[in-house]
């Protein structure tokens, strides 16, 4: 795969190399992921460790009072954006 197509670090594969986003990211209208978990996800953090990126979305957040997953559809998307800047200097 070339540089220029890399993966979103957001996808995952099947055994057919077919990729499948997981569920929580995504609108349950649409069946697409949430534009903003794209845009964090593509910070540089993410793609070089999708587990932690995993993690943050599931774990609780102190300055969201709330996994960032439960906030995503909710129109936090400015505070999600905002508890990644106090998380990480990649933004």
């Amino acid at each position: 795969m070339a540089a220029d197509q890399a993966r979103d670090p957001i996808l995952s594969t099947d055994e057919n190399d077919v990729e499948l986003p997981p569920a929580f990211p995504c609108d349950p209208a649409s069946g697409a992921p949430y534009p903003v978990v794209v845009e964090i996800n593509r910070l540089p953090c993410a793609d070089v460790d999708p587990w932690g990126a995993a993690d943050w979305w599931l774990g609780s957040n102190v300055w969201l009072d709330a996994r960032p997953a439960r906030k995503l559809g909710t129109g936090a998307d400015d505070a999600l954006r905002s508890a990644t800047r106090a998380e990480t200097s990649e933004w």
